[in-house]
């Protein structure tokens, strides 16, 4: 649409008179008391009316002078623009909600955002998860925001996955109240996985399903055996190194990205099935503002203008991974490693960029790199999109598992404890998710 430039004053008083005397006499009149006249009566109207339409017209004036700027000031975006550098607008208050899926086919259509920029969030398109952001969107966001993670040289298990972890893993059930465990299944896949259930326990009558039963107190729930100490050192093949992707609309008009890690051991804490996660917080610009780690049975930000970046426009984070735990850290000092030199030999010291003796680098993006602390190099596995709880992607239907990775161990990402509201709302999952559906924010069911 072309603007007009703004009318003069002289012109705006001329049309608001104008304005007014075609529409005076179908002014509805006001109550009146009864000592007024009728000539301060129509005076008060005609006074009134003006106020409204000159109102009315500064608000249009307004609305246009920020339409034009939006326009002369953001250059549309290719497809293929980063994300993080391009700058959509958005009416303010407005939000990006989730399509109904009551009726969604298959492959439905996203319903698309507000914002003159051609960008794939704004544009129709298949939107498998059906959270209102396309494939295409979701994919691009993930490449573009995708963190640099440094591992300890310490470091003595590695990185796997899910689809690999499984053969090598028993699916157990207990009742801890009636100190009750059955053996369920030997090297389930994704599919077998979330299909058990457990009729009735001990005491209790009500039946626990692999799928929807989240136990609070971890006393009755699916988990799975400690894997073997062979397995527990997970993988030294970067190709299996894969960072699974969660993507959903923010209540900032923007995204949220989610990248989570799994490993097979937990060194520090002494349990199987490990995984830790980072929330990339974009805006309405699809910039980022802020990210959050899992720490301290809470969900902490920080300002993305405090953190340690990488790339030509800053947007790949630093993350640094303790040996053993895996925990998260912004800062490398606070991650042990070996490798530094002295006089004598080697050291223990901290995880430093400067010194790649320190550390395993990896870029979690497709075709990303991992480089050794002894020189060696390799392609990392890259990114792949679980999709939402109600409706996984790619095969991924692990994130509807809702018991626990490990003997005395934790959940996944979809039903993780950290930051849990007192309500069930599961905030390491879906902190600032735009009318999240309860089959994707919180437990179906609850077991002790």
């Amino acid at each position: 649409m072309r603007l007009r430039p703004p009318l003069p004053a002289k012109h705006l008083s001329l049309l608001c008179l104008s304005l007014l005397l075609g529409c005076s006499g179908k002014t509805t009149p006001t109550q009146t008391s009864p000592s007024a006249s009728p000539s301060s009566n129509a005076a008060a109207q005609v006074v009134g009316a003006l106020a409204d339409q000159i109102d009315s017209l500064r608000d249009q004036l307004q609305r246009a002078r920020e339409e034009r700027e939006n326009q002369q000031g953001s250059p549309s975006a290719s497809p293929g623009t980063n994300p993080g550098s391009t700058a959509p607008s958005t009416s303010p208050g407005s939000s990006a909600s989730p399509s109904p899926s009551g009726s969604a086919s298959p492959n439905p259509v996203a319903t698309p955002l507000p914002g003159p920029v051609d960008h794939p969030c704004r544009n129709t398109g298949t939107d498998t998860d059906k959270d209102g952001l396309s494939d295409s969107c979701e994919n691009q966001l993930a490449e573009s925001f995708a963190p640099v993670i440094y591992h300890s040289s310490q470091e003595s298990h590695f990185p796997t996955t899910v689809d690999k972890f499984l053969p090598q893993s028993i699916l157990m059930f207990q009742d801890t109240e009636c100190k009750y465990k059955q053996r369920i299944l030997t090297g389930a896949t994704q599919t077998q996985l979330i299909a058990q259930q457990i009729s009735a326990s001990c005491e209790s009558k009500l039946p626990v399903l692999a799928n929807s039963t989240r136990s609070k107190d971890k006393k009755r729930s699916f988990y799975f055996e400690n894997p073997s100490t062979e397995a527990q050192a997970g993988s030294k093949d970067a190709q299996d190194w894969l960072t699974y992707v969660h993507i959903y609309p923010n209540n900032l008009n923007g995204a949220t990205v989610q990248y989570w890690r799994f490993y097979a051991y937990d060194d520090s804490e002494d349990h199987g099935g490990d995984f830790e996660g980072v929330h990339i917080v974009l805006d309405s610009q699809f910039k980022p503002v802020r990210a959050g780690l899992l720490v301290d049975n809470a969900l902490k930000y920080t300002a993305w203008s405090e953190l340690d970046t990488e790339g030509s426009e800053k947007a790949r984070v630093r993350l640094f991974s303790e040996p053993g735990s895996h925990k998260l850290h912004l800062k490398g000092d606070s991650v042990k490693a070996d490798g530094c030199k002295g006089i004598s030999g080697f050291f223990s010291c901290r995880v430093n960029v400067d010194k790649p003796e320190t550390f395993i680098r990896q870029e979690t993006w497709k075709d990303g790199q991992v480089s050794w602390f002894n020189g060696e190099t390799a392609t990392s596995a890259g990114l792949l999109n679980v999709g939402e709880r109600s409706a996984p992607m790619n095969g991924q239907v692990f994130i509807q598992y809702t018991g626990l990775w490990g003997l005395n161990g934790e959940w996944g990402p979809a039903y993780n404890g950290i930051g849990m509201l007192t309500n069930g709302f599961l905030t390491a999952w879906a902190a600032g998710m735009v009318n999240p559906k309860r089959e994707d924010a919180f437990p179906l069911t609850v077991s002790p």
